[in-house]
Protein backbone atom coordinates (compact mmCIF):
# COMPACT_ATOMS: atom_id res chain seq x y z
CA UNK A 1 0.00 0.00 0.00
CA UNK A 2 1.63 3.28 -0.75
CA UNK A 3 2.66 5.76 1.98
CA UNK A 4 -0.45 8.19 0.94
CA UNK A 5 -2.78 5.72 1.03
CA UNK A 6 -1.41 5.12 4.68
CA UNK A 7 -0.71 8.70 5.55
CA UNK A 8 -4.95 9.55 4.86
CA UNK A 9 -6.36 6.74 6.35
CA UNK A 10 -4.34 7.55 9.38
CA UNK A 11 -5.13 11.02 9.32
CA UNK A 12 -9.09 10.17 8.73
CA UNK A 13 -8.46 7.48 11.83
CA UNK A 14 -7.43 10.48 14.30
CA UNK A 15 -9.69 12.35 13.03
CA UNK A 16 -12.82 10.27 13.98
CA UNK A 17 -10.80 9.27 16.77
CA UNK A 18 -10.43 13.31 18.29
CA UNK A 19 -14.58 13.49 17.75
CA UNK A 20 -15.07 10.65 19.50
CA UNK A 21 -12.89 11.86 22.46
CA UNK A 22 -14.53 15.63 22.22
CA UNK A 23 -18.02 14.67 22.11
CA UNK A 24 -17.22 12.32 25.03
CA UNK A 25 -15.98 14.96 26.76
CA UNK A 26 -17.60 17.63 26.12
CA UNK A 27 -21.20 15.71 26.21
CA UNK A 28 -22.15 16.60 30.01
CA UNK A 29 -21.07 20.42 29.71
CA UNK A 30 -23.02 20.78 27.05
CA UNK A 31 -26.07 19.22 27.95
CA UNK A 32 -26.19 20.63 31.51
CA UNK A 33 -26.04 24.49 29.31
CA UNK A 34 -28.60 23.59 27.41
CA UNK A 35 -30.78 22.88 29.92
CA UNK A 36 -29.52 25.72 31.75
CA UNK A 37 -30.68 28.11 28.84
CA UNK A 38 -33.72 26.29 27.71
CA UNK A 39 -35.26 24.26 30.59
CA UNK A 40 -38.66 24.63 29.47
CA UNK A 41 -37.87 22.59 26.19
CA UNK A 42 -35.62 19.71 28.03
CA UNK A 43 -38.46 18.81 30.50
CA UNK A 44 -41.03 18.98 27.56
CA UNK A 45 -39.11 16.22 25.63
CA UNK A 46 -38.93 14.06 28.82
CA UNK A 47 -42.41 14.50 29.53
CA UNK A 48 -43.44 13.82 25.48
CA UNK A 49 -41.23 10.82 25.48
CA UNK A 50 -43.56 9.58 28.26
CA UNK A 51 -47.01 10.42 26.80
CA UNK A 52 -46.04 9.01 23.47
CA UNK A 53 -44.72 5.60 25.11
CA UNK A 54 -47.57 5.17 27.08
CA UNK A 55 -50.01 6.53 24.55
CA UNK A 56 -51.42 9.68 27.10
CA UNK A 57 -52.82 12.78 26.48
CA UNK A 58 -50.38 15.35 26.99
CA UNK A 59 -51.64 19.62 27.41
CA UNK A 60 -48.57 21.97 27.78
CA UNK A 61 -48.47 25.57 29.25
CA UNK A 62 -51.93 25.46 30.55
CA UNK A 63 -53.33 28.57 32.39
CA UNK A 64 -56.96 28.70 34.42
CA UNK A 65 -58.36 32.15 35.15
CA UNK A 66 -59.23 32.22 38.75
CA UNK A 67 -61.77 35.08 38.16
CA UNK A 68 -60.25 37.38 40.86
CA UNK A 69 -57.95 38.19 38.34
CA UNK A 70 -55.38 35.53 39.93
CA UNK A 71 -54.51 32.10 37.92
CA UNK A 72 -53.02 28.93 38.16
CA UNK A 73 -50.07 28.14 35.70
CA UNK A 74 -49.35 24.28 35.56
CA UNK A 75 -46.58 23.09 32.50
CA UNK A 76 -47.90 19.77 31.86
CA UNK A 77 -51.23 17.67 32.15
CA UNK A 78 -50.62 14.13 31.35
CA UNK A 79 -54.01 12.51 31.21
CA UNK A 80 -53.33 8.47 32.27
CA UNK A 81 -55.63 5.70 32.17
CA UNK A 82 -56.80 6.42 35.32
CA UNK A 83 -55.64 9.31 36.76
CA UNK A 84 -54.71 13.30 35.61
CA UNK A 85 -50.93 14.06 35.86
CA UNK A 86 -50.20 17.61 36.95
CA UNK A 87 -46.59 18.10 36.51
CA UNK A 88 -44.93 21.26 37.27
CA UNK A 89 -41.04 22.03 36.37
CA UNK A 90 -38.43 23.36 38.88
CA UNK A 91 -34.72 24.02 37.50
CA UNK A 92 -32.19 23.71 40.54
CA UNK A 93 -28.35 25.10 39.80
CA UNK A 94 -27.51 23.09 42.56
CA UNK A 95 -28.38 21.42 46.25
CA UNK A 96 -31.70 21.66 48.31
CA UNK A 97 -32.26 20.17 51.59
CA UNK A 98 -36.25 19.30 51.92
CA UNK A 99 -38.51 17.40 53.03
CA UNK A 100 -42.20 16.59 52.03
CA UNK A 101 -43.66 18.00 54.47
CA UNK A 102 -41.53 21.40 54.63
CA UNK A 103 -43.26 24.71 53.70
CA UNK A 104 -39.68 26.12 53.01
CA UNK A 105 -36.74 24.47 51.30
CA UNK A 106 -33.20 25.20 51.95
CA UNK A 107 -31.38 26.15 48.28
CA UNK A 108 -28.19 25.87 48.22
CA UNK A 109 -26.58 27.32 44.46
CA UNK A 110 -23.08 28.70 44.07
CA UNK A 111 -21.86 32.56 43.17
CA UNK A 112 -18.81 32.21 41.71
CA UNK A 113 -16.66 31.18 44.29
CA UNK A 114 -18.86 31.03 47.09
CA UNK A 115 -22.03 28.71 48.11
CA UNK A 116 -25.12 31.00 48.84
CA UNK A 117 -27.81 29.60 51.13
CA UNK A 118 -31.67 30.70 50.33
CA UNK A 119 -35.08 29.72 51.54
CA UNK A 120 -37.50 28.86 48.86
CA UNK A 121 -41.14 27.63 49.24
CA UNK A 122 -41.77 24.60 48.59
CA UNK A 123 -42.67 23.36 45.27
CA UNK A 124 -45.23 20.29 46.68
CA UNK A 125 -47.00 22.73 48.82
CA UNK A 126 -47.41 24.76 45.84
CA UNK A 127 -48.77 22.34 43.74
CA UNK A 128 -50.47 21.16 46.25
CA UNK A 129 -52.70 24.42 45.95
CA UNK A 130 -52.46 24.08 42.43
CA UNK A 131 -54.37 20.52 42.75
CA UNK A 132 -57.00 21.75 45.06
CA UNK A 133 -57.35 24.79 42.84
CA UNK A 134 -58.33 22.42 40.10
CA UNK A 135 -59.80 20.40 41.24
CA UNK A 136 -62.29 23.36 42.36
CA UNK A 137 -62.40 25.01 38.77
CA UNK A 138 -62.29 21.61 37.16
CA UNK A 139 -65.18 20.13 39.36
CA UNK A 140 -62.61 16.68 39.36
CA UNK A 141 -62.62 14.72 42.63
CA UNK A 142 -59.36 15.30 43.93
CA UNK A 143 -58.45 11.58 44.21
CA UNK A 144 -58.33 11.65 40.07
CA UNK A 145 -55.48 14.34 40.33
CA UNK A 146 -52.04 13.20 40.95
CA UNK A 147 -49.42 15.98 41.32
CA UNK A 148 -45.64 15.77 40.11
CA UNK A 149 -42.75 18.25 40.96
CA UNK A 150 -39.93 17.42 38.12
CA UNK A 151 -36.77 18.61 38.78
CA UNK A 152 -33.35 18.66 36.81
CA UNK A 153 -31.60 15.18 36.69
CA UNK A 154 -27.77 17.02 38.00
CA UNK A 155 -29.72 18.37 41.03
CA UNK A 156 -28.42 16.96 44.14
CA UNK A 157 -31.81 16.46 46.97
CA UNK A 158 -30.89 15.55 50.63
CA UNK A 159 -32.73 12.45 51.72
CA UNK A 160 -35.93 13.47 50.60
CA UNK A 161 -38.81 10.65 50.87
CA UNK A 162 -41.40 11.04 48.65
CA UNK A 163 -44.74 10.25 50.60
CA UNK A 164 -47.64 8.03 48.67
CA UNK A 165 -50.66 9.30 48.16
CA UNK A 166 -48.62 12.83 48.25
CA UNK A 167 -47.70 15.28 45.83
CA UNK A 168 -44.06 13.32 43.90
CA UNK A 169 -40.78 14.91 43.42
CA UNK A 170 -39.01 12.94 40.24
CA UNK A 171 -35.86 13.61 39.32
CA UNK A 172 -36.40 13.85 35.00
CA UNK A 173 -34.46 11.03 34.18
CA UNK A 174 -36.46 9.12 36.78
CA UNK A 175 -40.03 9.91 34.56
CA UNK A 176 -41.57 7.19 33.70
CA UNK A 177 -44.64 5.82 32.80
CA UNK A 178 -47.86 6.67 35.04
CA UNK A 179 -48.27 3.92 37.34
CA UNK A 180 -51.65 2.75 38.65
CA UNK A 181 -52.08 4.24 42.02
CA UNK A 182 -54.31 3.73 45.09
Amino acid sequence: MPFEVKLTIFIVAAIFALGVLGVWFFYTPLKKKRFRHNPKEVFYKYVRKVADDGDYYLVNNVEFDMGNGDAITIDHLLGGDKFLYVIIDQYFEGAISAKAEDFYWVYYVKDHKTTLKREIRSPIMETKEVIHRLSMISGLPINFLVGIVLINSDCFVSRFQNVEGEVQLVSANRLGPPSCHS
